[in-house]
C-alpha cells in the first residue's frame, strides 16, 4: 500500500482568519508493507490499548517525517529505525 510522509512546520498566522495554521510539507511517498499492532503490542509501544497502531516498513533509508498518510488515515510517527537498508516506522492513529 503507498503511504505519504508528512513534515509538521512552525505555525504560522494568517491574518484571513486570525490565528495560527500549520503548514505541512510532503516529504515522499513509498509502497510500503502495513500491519496492525496487537493488543500487548499497543500497551508495550504506545502505552495505551484504546488507539490504533501500525507498524510501516519500506526499503531504503528512513525518511524525516512526522505524520504519515496511510490511505485516508493520518497517524503520527512515534518512532522509526532503519536495518539493513529497510526503514520500519510505529505509527498512531491521529485523532480528528
Amino acid at each position: 500500500m503507498k503511504a505519504v510522509f508528512y513534515r509538521i512546520g512552525p505555525e504560522k498566522y494568517d491574518p484571513n482568519t486570525g490565528s495560527m495554521t500549520a503548514t505541512e510539507a510532503v516529504v515522499g511517498s513509498k509502497m510500503c508493507s502495513i500491519y496492525d499492532l496487537s493488543s500487548t503490542e499497543r500497551i508495550t509501544l504506545l502505552g495505551r490499548m484504546d488507539v490504533k497502531g501500525l507498524t510501516l516498513h519500506h526499503q531504503g533509508h528512513v525518511i524525516a517525517a512526522d505524520a504519515v498518510l496511510v490511505g485516508s488515515k493520518r497517524y503520527w510517527v512515534r518512532s522509526s529505525r532503519s536495518l539493513n537498508h529497510k526503514a520500519s516506522y510505529v505509527l498512531e492513529e491521529a485523532k480528528s
